[in-house]
């Protein structure tokens, strides 16, 4: 099952189609039509604020992006190595990450050897490599679990971890609402975070909210060691036979050993009674945290295991650009965001949404950026292929002339003629004993 947050604005479209043609049917067609033009105007006003807040929220990123790659290409006298240097540090700096750092430059390299370089040829080549670092295909939807092996219903289970401070139990909130409202599955919250004082008050409030079930921690339990509530919520999600299970766990840093150990134990009570959950261990990070979250994210995977980056606040000063590393050189898909604090305002991650409202694209921009792009990469295809040819082709070319002699393992399969010949060893000469004259 595909968890996608277009699934109800296909529900609604296929409405909206519905209504017409029973209208049209009743000799209503014109009434029909004015309500699919409210519709269209009502979703369009609604998709406008979405990308609104996220294109504001991103803001500061994008004018540190933009104003560094003004300046690093500035279409001077300055040399393309030079030009691409301060782009590096431009990238880099933005927390873009390695990965797709030299990717972006190789490219530009390749295109400039043909074309030269100006400010503009960077934007294509840019938005087109940051969509596809974050196009993830392996493990972006979320794995709903329907049976076990042996055919009996077991509950998806959700792992939320994070650092305090993160947004967790308001993205956990937000989470329940769209599985409730969208998906029409029963949710269970389990409010394991005994150690903060309020974190059990505040997810309750948010399992009010959202019209969830909860269960609460034992006033014996609090403050004390969480597995225990682990274990009676996943009983009670079988029992009652819940879809979801959405577990709350204690936030403090990644570098706290008490704190894994306990996330350890946490996951392991989960497994005993779900062998196949954690079906989902998603990090909620703060998008104003920037490169920190990369650091958080690869010692959160190491010790527990991640499957899913939520990014939150971002309709506030995030720093955009470290998602592209956690994606790319993390290989962790973003799966939500959160762009506000209503209840609604928790989104499925899209990268070319994200990747347009990070360098300010409107949507006729973003389709001249992509025309360009696929034109740029054309060239840089057929500089590459020019390039590796010349270097095959040049005798001189040890790793060339490795490769050509290496074609297979089998000897058969190798042109003798090709190999380099060594310089044949003298034969030992053979002692040859003198006789003696007699």
């Amino acid at each position: 099952m595909v968890f996608d947050f277009l699934r109800k604005r296909t529900e609604e479209g296929i409405a909206q189609v519905q209504n017409i043609a029973s209208k049209a049917a009743e000799g209503k067609l014109g009434e029909a039509l004015l309500e699919s033009a409210q519709y269209i105007q009502t979703r369009q006003k609604i998709d406008a604020e979405n990308l609104r807040r996220l294109t504001d929220g991103l803001a500061r990123s994008r004018d540190r992006l933009l104003s560094g790659i003004a300046v690093a290409v500035d279409d001077t006298s300055d040399s393309i190595d030079s030009q691409l240097e301060k782009l590096e540090d431009v990238l880099l700096q933005a927390d873009i990450g390695s990965k797709t750092t030299t990717q972006i430059l190789q490219d530009l390299r390749s295109y400039a050897m043909r074309e030269g370089l100006k400010k503009d040829d960077v934007l294509p080549i840019l938005r087109q490599r940051l969509i596809e670092a974050l196009t993830s295909e392996q493990g972006k939807n979320i794995n709903f679990q329907v049976e076990s092996a042996d055919g009996v219903k077991v509950p998806t289970v959700f792992f939320i971890i994070g650092a305090n401070g993160m947004g967790k139990t308001t993205t956990i909130g937000k989470l329940a609402y769209r599985l409730r409202n969208e998906a029409n599955m029963t949710v269970l919250l389990g409010a394991c975070d005994t150690f903060r004082a309020a974190a059990v008050e505040q997810l309750n409030e948010w399992a009010v909210r959202a019209s969830v079930s909860i269960e609460l921690p034992l006033e014996s339990e609090r403050g004390g060691n969480p597995v225990s509530v682990v274990t009676r919520t996943v009983q009670r999600g079988l029992k009652e036979g819940s879809d979801v299970i959405i577990i709350d766990t204690s936030g403090r840093l990644s570098n706290n050993f008490e704190l894994i150990q306990q996330l350890q134990d946490m996951k392991a009570a989960i497994q005993k009674e779900i062998p196949s959950a954690p079906h989902e261990i998603l990090l909620v990070v703060d998008g104003s945290v920037g490169r920190n979250a990369v650091d958080q994210a690869v010692a959160w995977r190491k010790y527990v295991g991640v499957t899913g980056l939520a990014i939150t606040k971002l309709d506030g000063t995030a720093r955009g650009g470290f998602v592209v590393a956690v994606v790319k050189d993390l290989g962790i898909p973003v799966k939500f965001i959160g762009v506000g604090e209503k209840i609604e305002d928790l989104r499925d991650f899209q990268p070319e949404i994200f990747v347009d409202a990070l360098l300010g694209n409107n949507e006729d921009t973003a389709k001249i950026l992509e025309k360009r792009a696929k034109k740029m990469l054309n060239i840089v295809s057929e500089s590459d292929t020019e390039i590796t040819l010349t270097k095959k082709s040049g005798l001189s070319d040890l790793k060339a002339t490795f490769d050509s002699n290496n074609v297979d393992d089998d000897d058969d399969a190798i042109d003798d003629s090709s190999k380099p010949k060594r310089k044949a060893r003298p034969k030992p000469q053979k002692l040859v004993q003198k006789k003696k004259k007699n």
